[in-house]
């Protein structure tokens, strides 16, 4: 089954997400969330170049994507902290 999706982030303020999932079916968000338009939009400028970047790459992709991650996993209680400060500054 094929599914159809939209991404439109208008002027780097709001995002509209959708995808189509049966003929009678479809849902989606909007939202004004800067970090979710920030993720919506560099998803949608760096999405195409990734396939090229990881030919690239070849088999050091692997290595530095998996070591990068394993590095920059947040503990819980760094999570915690992050999530925290995030909801003081959007207050």
């Amino acid at each position: 089954m094929t599914q159809l999706g939209l991404i439109l982030v208008v002027d780097g303020e709001e995002v509209l997400i959708g995808e189509w999932l049966t003929t009678p079916q479809a849902r989606a968000s909007w939202t004004r969330s800067p970090l979710l338009v920030f993720i919506a939009e560099h998803h949608m400028r760096t999405d195409p170049y990734l396939p090229l970047v990881l030919a690239m790459l070849g088999d050091r992709a692997l290595d530095v994507i998996a070591r990068r991650t394993a590095s920059s996993l947040p503990t819980p209680s760094k999570a915690t902290a992050h999530h925290d400060r995030h909801l003081e500054a959007s207050r």
